[in-house]
């Protein structure tokens, strides 16, 4: 469901016109284009006393950018041709990034919204968590696949390779837990250790890293390095599946970070020795 509220405030601020298909558009920059999988089974089963009121931004050109009901809007298209005309809620004056703000929060009919979407489209509306993720992962030079496509092998050509990741979730997760700067020492600790191996920046390596990092603070960062190259992020999904069959170990849970938190401590430790090994009690 929506935001009630932002949806009230769509109701209050908006005027109801009647506007014309033709006139809607998609902006890209913020949203993906409509998706077939969705608007086919509107279209199959479509009624317009189910059709509600899409909520869309005049523009000052005069066309509509749609913030809610795009797979609608595409169906009636579809079914009816593009001069239909239907009730729509018209918000008036909103700049760029209010739209962008405003489709990000109404999710009414957009069904699993991509990830990649949610984001790019907070990045446009200045959202502080998306704004700082994007900052670092930019200044590190991974390219989120989806968001930062302008991160080109131009781009990364002082390092000769462009790294990327489509881990949005896990890397808003870290950011909410420990901020822009453990963000960033989780991404710097994978890069220097596996910035040549595929899959390093997935979300099972992000949140190993990162719950190695929480758990054991002094931990020394390079012996950290050193054991993660001796092994590549493949192993540690393996690792992880082994711990998964292992009844010998017990209170882990089917949890990704405790797994990935347990495998790490035991590299560590086979870099360490006497008082430098850490415990592996979960």
């Amino acid at each position: 469901m929506a935001d009630d509220n932002l949806k009230q405030f769509a109701e209050q601020m908006g005027e109801e016109h009647f506007i014309n298909a033709n006139e809607c558009i998609f902006d890209i920059s913020y949203g993906n284009e409509p998706q077939e999988r969705w608007f086919k089974p509107i279209q199959a089963s479509f009624k317009w006393a189910m059709f509600g009121r899409p909520i869309v931004a005049q523009r000052k050109d005069g066309f509509y950018a749609v913030l809610d009901g795009r797979h609608r809007i595409v169906a009636v298209r579809n079914l009816f041709g593009t001069d239909t005309t239907f009730k729509a809620l018209v918000l008036t004056g909103l700049t760029q990034e209010d739209e962008a703000w405003m489709f990000s929060h109404l999710d009414i009919d957009r069904r699993s919204v991509p990830a990649a979407e949610t984001f790019r489209s907070a990045v446009i509306a200045k959202e502080r968590y998306a704004i700082d993720i994007e900052e670092v992962m930019t200044s590190e030079r991974i390219e989120i696949i989806g968001v930062t496509g302008q991160l080109s092998a131009a781009t990364n050509a002082s390092e000769g390779r462009v790294q990327k990741t489509q881990a949005i979730g896990t890397l808003k997760v870290i950011y909410n837990r420990e901020g822009k700067l453990g963000l960033r020492k989780t991404i710097q600790i994978l890069k220097e250790a596996w910035l040549d191996e595929h899959g390093a920046f997935d979300r099972f390596p992000l949140v190993a890293v990162n719950a190695f990092l929480t758990k054991h603070r002094g931990a020394k960062i390079p012996t950290l390095i050193k054991a993660l190259k001796d092994h590549n992020p493949g192993q540690l999904k393996t690792s992880s599946d082994g711990i998964k069959a292992n009844v010998n170990i017990s209170g882990v849970g089917n949890n990704v970070a405790r797994f990935g938190l347990f495998i790490l401590t035991q590299w560590y430790n086979g870099k360490t020795r006497g008082a430098g090994r850490l415990s592996t009690e979960l």
